[in-house]
């Protein structure tokens, strides 16, 4: 009999279908292992960022950085030169200005300048002067509850007063009280009666709050459902979007407050 040399289109067409059904079944396993070695590293980075916030505080005096607008600069984390990566969720590491959109995208607040206005009462500014401006870069936000601004500051750049920031790290429930976390913007206030965003999906804006609130900052569906955060212990994990409004933000947050009307893209994920 004739020896045959090769493969028949059959056979060709059976492999073929093998290899397509091991890559389907493969595929979505190696794409949820990529996910979760990213938000390991998100966790890690998160970590890292806290204790070098502890670590300034240990040497002023327990309290924590005074501007929740330049906690970067102060905790010396950027440069104009070659960028922190520490700073960046790997799951949003591009700028807006690089194509990235929300809520996967880094925000870069070097070019936004000072535009901030000096109100002064008695010849004493009571909020934020104009050199108190926004710089930094990444993708993780400051609790802007949790900074230490000047005893002459009477309220936050959110209208809110500071005698409702935490100041110091050592507070009684820091493991509720969040320090850092996933966000579109250098810093956020959030308040018990702030509203969701209205869709999942911000485009390409870097700060969008508007009249529903700074909760929309964290409110990020970043990583399935969740954002990652440092508290004030030090402990990191996995925050649900919904759950946000669970978390002591400041001294004044009132948890039990009722949860607001979930926007349809936030209605299936998990209650709390």
């Amino acid at each position: 009999m004739k020896e045959r040399n090769g493969w028949t289109l059959l056979e060709l067409l059976v492999a073929m279908a093998i290899v397509g059904l091991l890559l389907s079944i493969s595929l979505p396993a190696l794409r949820r292992a990529r996910l979760q070695a990213r938000a390991v590293i998100c966790l890690s980075r998160l970590r890292q960022l806290g204790n070098a916030t502890v670590a300034w505080a240990d040497e002023n005096g327990g309290c924590t950085v005074p501007s929740s607008r330049r906690w970067q600069a102060q905790l010396r984390l950027h440069s104009l030169g070659e960028r922190n990566e520490v700073l960046f969720c790997p799951m949003a590491a591009r700028f807006v200005s690089e194509g990235g959109r929300q809520p996967f995208a880094a925000y870069n607040a070097f070019s936004f300048g000072d535009f901030l206005s000096t109100t002064v009462t008695g010849g004493v500014p009571d909020t934020f002067s104009t050199h108190d401006v926004y710089s930094g870069y990444g993708s993780y936000g400051l609790n802007g509850w949790a900074s230490n601004p000047s005893a002459h500051v009477q309220t936050n750049p959110s209208g809110y007063p500071t005698a409702n920031h935490w100041r110091c790290v050592a507070v009684k429930g820091a493991s509720t009280v969040p320090l850092l976390a996933d966000a579109m913007w250098v810093d956020g206030f959030p308040h018990h009666t702030d509203e969701p965003p209205e869709c999942g999906d911000a485009g390409p804006s870097t700060s969008y709050t508007g009249t529903r609130g700074q909760m929309g900052v964290f409110c990020l569906n970043r990583h399935d459902g969740c954002v990652n955060v440092v508290f004030l212990d030090l402990a990191a994990r996995r925050v649900g979007l919904k759950e946000l409004w669970k978390l002591k933000w400041h001294r004044e947050y009132d948890l039990n407050a009722p949860v607001p009307k979930w926007p349809g893209w936030m209605k299936g994920l998990r209650d709390y």
